[in-house]
């Protein structure tokens, strides 16, 4: 499994990607924030941010952001399951889940 940290942004970005815009919120807080940036320039650097997270994680890269988490895709096997209306067994499908593991420093912050 690859390892992907956010301190150098590439070319691994897909045009392609179905991700939706970042929260409107979240860009006119940053914009706030921000002395140099508008609230445009917000957005699309959030949109581009996101965008590279489903690219690496489309292609199996564990995608760690320092201080605040490790993003990684998980397979799940098939398996069997039972219909709880019915009780009848039914076939689960194999699946991709994606797993979040947050940084020491996310948890003590949420903590406090």
């Amino acid at each position: 499994m690859v390892d992907v940290a956010f301190s150098s942004m590439d070319s691994r970005l897909n045009a392609d990607s179905a991700f939706s815009k970042p929260p409107k919120q979240l860009a006119s807080r940053l914009a706030e924030k921000s002395k140099d940036m508008s609230k445009k320039e917000v957005t699309e650097m959030l949109d581009t941010f996101f965008k590279f997270i489903v690219a690496d994680l489309k292609k199996g890269c564990r995608v760690r952001v320092p201080g605040f988490g490790i993003l990684q895709v998980r397979k799940s096997a098939a398996r069997m399951a039972r219909n709880p209306a019915t009780g009848e067994q039914i076939q689960v499908p194999a699946k991709k889940k994606i797993r979040f593991r947050p940084s020491k420093e996310l948890k003590e912050a949420v903590g406090k």
